[in-house]
């Protein structure tokens, strides 16, 4: 059935694959066929003697927006310090959350016009156990409930970033999960998708630990790539943090998740 739904799939002219990785001494001359998205971590609006739970200074942030680069001419911002899963019986914590986002993103695109930016994550919110359930369950009736609070950010945004993580070794659940996602995000939001994926495992449960943060077999790293440029509008890599070290990883140009990738992008895509 997953080999039949991805042979149905019409792939697209092109495929663009952009660099969201944070690997330290990366070559710059990847930038002419891997260019990068910026992204907006939380460490990077807030100073540490600051809340998360309320909005930065707004002249802080527009000052730091001036330092970001993007080759690619995308911006992301990842925030997740505002819940936007679960309180269904406190549905304004969802609402106030969401008031946030929104007054974020206005600032963003206010102060580097010059970008296009979306917003990793929230349309739809990452749940891994839900996109693998049985369609006609309360989980998965549940998870749409979830999804759909979310329309005041998909009707204001204009990309998605949605987390196409990897929980598993076994490559159809894997299927199964986007397969679910994509008809969701189709439900919601007719614009251009760019999922994120890594190649390593998700580090936190509902994952299996024993498969923490280890990387993801080459075979299973290019049937991610393919079928993510068959159904989105392209693809952003994540990766290159040290987790233990709490630092940037070290590049390597010989990492198998690497050569598979250079590969791909050799062959598909579409930055000449």
């Amino acid at each position: 059935m997953v080999l039949a739904w991805l042979l149905s799939l019409n792939a697209h002219s092109a495929c663009k694959v952009f660099d969201g990785t944070m690997y330290n001494g990366k070559p710059r001359v990847l930038r002419g066929i891997f260019p990068t998205v910026s992204i907006v971590y939380e460490s990077w609006v807030w100073p540490s003697v600051e809340s998360r739970k309320e909005l930065p200074d707004k002249r802080k942030f527009e000052s730091r927006l001036r330092m970001l680069k993007s080759s690619s001419g995308l911006a992301i911002l990842d925030i997740e310090a505002w819940p936007v899963r679960g309180y269904r019986y406190k549905p304004w914590v969802v609402e106030s959350s969401l008031d946030k986002y929104l007054v974020l993103m206005d600032w963003a695109e206010k102060g580097r016009p010059d970008l296009k930016w979306g917003m990793f994550g929230l349309v739809l919110p990452n749940n891994y156990p839900a996109s693998v359930s049985d369609p006609k369950s309360r989980k998965y009736d549940w998870w749409q409930k979830e999804n759909d609070r979310m329309v005041r950010l998909v009707k204001r945004t204009k990309l998605v970033f949605p987390s196409f993580y990897t929980y598993e070794k076994d490559p159809a659940q894997w299927l199964k999960s986007v397969q679910a996602k994509r008809k969701e995000l189709g439900r919601l939001y007719d614009g251009p998708v760019y999922p994120f994926i890594w190649p390593q495992y998700y580090d936190h449960k509902p994952a299996d630990p024993a498969l923490w943060l280890k990387y993801i077999p080459g075979d299973f790293w290019r049937m991610q790539l393919e079928t993510v440029c068959r159904i989105a509008d392209g693809v952003v890599i994540w990766g290159g943090w040290d987790f233990e070290k709490r630092r940037r990883a070290k590049w390597d140009e010989s990492a198998e998740w690497w050569k598979v990738t250079r590969k791909f992008i050799l062959e598909n895509s579409s930055v000449q």
